[in-house]
C-alpha cells in the first residue's frame, strides 16, 4: 500500500491487516511501499491496493481430490 494510506489508516510496515471485500477476506502482512500512489480523480484521491496472489496447477489438482 502507498504511505499516504498507510499514513490515514495508522498501519506500518508489516503489521497484519484484514482486505476485505463482498466475496470474502484475508488477514495478510502490510507491505509499506513509495511504488504505489493515490490516484486523483475528480480532485479526490483514491488509494490502489496490491494483493499478488497464485494459484498453482498442484493446489488446484489437491483441492479438486487428486
Amino acid at each position: 500500500m502507498s504511505e499516504e494510506l498507510a499514513k490515514e489508516k495508522g498501519i506500518k510496515n508489516k503489521d497484519l491487516v484484514r482486505v476485505w471485500n463482498n466475496r470474502g477476506e484475508v488477514r495478510v502482512q502490510a507491505m509499506v511501499t513509495k511504488r504505489l500512489k493515490p490516484v486523483m480523480v475528480d480532485g479526490k484521491p483514491h488509494h490502489i491496493l496490491g494483493c499478488p496472489h497464485h494459484f498453482s496447477s498442484a493446489a488446484t489438482r489437491a483441492t479438486a481430490g487428486r
